[in-house]
């Protein structure tokens, strides 16, 4: 019991301090030139790249990237990295950055209402609530910071976004162990 109320507690808290961190930057570059520069977010805009997924052309854009570290402290550069990278999942690898991803709209923090619901790049819901001054996405993933640039937004995530689709699926390389 003293267990449970303590995470409460923890989980509460970190809701707030992250809510009150997310300011927003901006740059004039366009948003595939910030991505590939920033290097919190290198494990991201690598597959990014291998997936083909152009954001420097075709208009206005939203991402949601987890930055390097989120992604290292929930295993899910392993899985991206050593997993999702792989030809035999070229598909899976495809539906994950593009449920990371809004095309043609450039969304600034005050355009996201009390929850909203939009379609992401791959075709999936992407779910998003205002927590205060702050985001979550599809239920679990908090914004840290938000960068704007000259074709996009980009909003730094603690944690992966998983297209819902996913629930039971098998992926090719992936061990049990």
């Amino acid at each position: 019991m003293f267990r449970l109320v303590v995470t409460g507690l923890l989980l509460s808290a970190s809701f707030v301090a992250v809510a009150s961190v997310m300011s927003t930057s901006a740059s004039s570059a366009r948003l595939d030139a910030v991505i590939a520069d920033d290097h919190r977010l290198d494990l991201f805009a690598n597959a990014l790249r291998q997936s083909g997924m152009d954001t420097g052309r075709n208009g206005s854009w939203t991402v949601f990237i987890p930055t390097d570290d989120a992604m290292r402290n929930e295993g899910s550069d392993f899985l991206l990295g050593s997993v999702l990278l792989t030809p035999s999942n070229a598909d899976r690898l495809d539906d994950v950055i593009g449920h990371h991803m809004i095309r043609g709209q450039k969304l600034q923090l005050s355009s996201f209402d009390s929850r909203d619901t939009l379609v992401s790049g791959a075709g999936n819901p992407l779910t998003i609530e205002r927590i205060g001054n702050g985001l979550r996405i599809d239920g679990h993933a908090m914004v840290l910071d938000a960068i704007e640039t000259s074709s996009g937004m980009i909003y730094l995530v603690d944690r992966m976004l998983w297209p819902e689709t996913w629930e039971g699926d098998t992926l090719a390389g992936a061990s049990d162990s």
